[in-house]
């Protein structure tokens, strides 16, 4: 029951974000299918603190990443 409880609970949280933002990459982006990050750090929305911190990395083309994020406090 516990998973059934937990599914419930996180229908109804309050969205922290909106699904789009007015922020959006040129049309043609990325017209290689190449990507390279140089010390970037993410955060889920504006405001809130980093959750990546000074990422460098280069992603190739056809290459495929997957990110598992774990919290901790």
């Amino acid at each position: 029951m516990t998973s059934v409880e937990r599914i419930v609970e996180y229908c109804n949280l309050e969205p922290e974000a909106p699904p789009e933002t007015d922020t959006k990459p040129p049309g043609d982006w990325p017209s290689r299918g190449h990507v390279e990050f140089d010390s970037m750090s993410f955060t889920y929305h504006k405001g809130l603190p980093d959750v990546l911190h000074h990422i460098t990395c280069t992603i190739k083309p056809t290459e495929k990443v997957c990110l598992a994020l774990e919290k901790t406090d």
